[in-house]
């Protein structure tokens, strides 16, 4: 099995397919490479496909660290220079995109061809006076309450609430709830601290490269109106809704979701 080391005693587990443009997909909360199956099988033969586990996650190592957005950034740049990679396309899902944003943020275009948020590059998840968009304080600190008194039935809960497309039964949900449980407790707080304090509203007009918003109409995890005020801000952007969809596209809408991927990818090539 495949694994990088991006710092001392870190070893992320990954699954390398195919060949042509690299697409690196970044899953969201305590998911791991197996949220994008639908992907990684489906999408064209003349595609380079990375998924990985994020540290914390699915087969990753464990450690006990600060699991913020930076340092999930400093990983992924450790695994594109390991693989060598250039011209990437990062597609990240939930709290995947504002990794992908991080990294940007961080370490700028160079290596990276385009980006892809699904319904996760939200400019700050917290509402406040001057952001209309995000979730009320007191709902995340009730996800902060009940991960820690709860948490396999409290993620059950958050994961049914997902999916509004009647097509995801409750066998996709368990498959899901399964993979969430794999996470470990210290990346599962970690990661909520880093999606509760970030803001990227300032970065949002200087994202450089093309990027496509794939956006559930349905969803209210994402509220579709965080996403629309991106695109509102950025020329470089583009939006593409999923109407039956709520937070999950990728798996909601799938071929509809990997036929945008595959013109968004193959249009950076051109």
């Amino acid at each position: 099995m495949p694994y990088m080391e991006v710092a001392r005693g870190v070893k992320l587990y990954y699954e390398d397919w195919g060949a042509g443009p690299v697409v690196i997909f970044v899953h969201g909360w305590t998911m791991s490479h197996k949220f994008w199956s639908y992907q990684t099988l489906n999408l064209p033969p003349g595609m380079r496909t990375i998924a990985y586990d994020l540290r914390g996650h699915g087969m990753s190592d464990k450690p006990f660290s600060s699991y913020s957005y930076q340092e999930y950034a400093y990983d992924l740049l450790h695994l594109i220079l390991g693989l060598n990679l250039r011209n990437v396309t990062l597609v990240g899902w939930s709290m995947g995109a504002p990794i992908c944003l991080e990294y940007l943020r961080l370490f700028g275009p160079e290596r990276i061809a385009g980006f892809v948020s699904v319904g996760g590059a939200i400019p700050k998840y917290v509402k406040s006076p001057d952001w209309p968009y995000g979730l009320p304080p007191n709902t995340i600190q009730t996800w902060f309450d009940d991960l820690h008194r709860r948490r396999p039935e409290w993620q059950e809960e958050l994961f049914n609430r997902i999916f509004v497309n009647p097509i995801v039964g409750s066998a996709t949900k368990r498959w899901i709830w399964t993979i969430g449980m794999q996470a470990s407790f210290p990346a599962a707080v970690g990661s909520l601290i880093a999606l509760r304090n970030t803001d990227f509203r300032a970065f949002i007009p200087y994202i450089r490269i093309p990027f496509a918003l794939f956006q559930g109409a349905k969803d209210d995890i994402t509220l579709p109106e965080a996403t629309q005020w991106i695109h509102a801000h950025n020329p470089r952007s583009k939006l593409i809704m999923f109407e039956e969809s709520g937070h999950t596209p990728c798996i909601e809408e799938i071929d509809k979701f990997n036929a945008e991927l595959t013109k968004f990818v193959f249009s950076l090539t051109t």
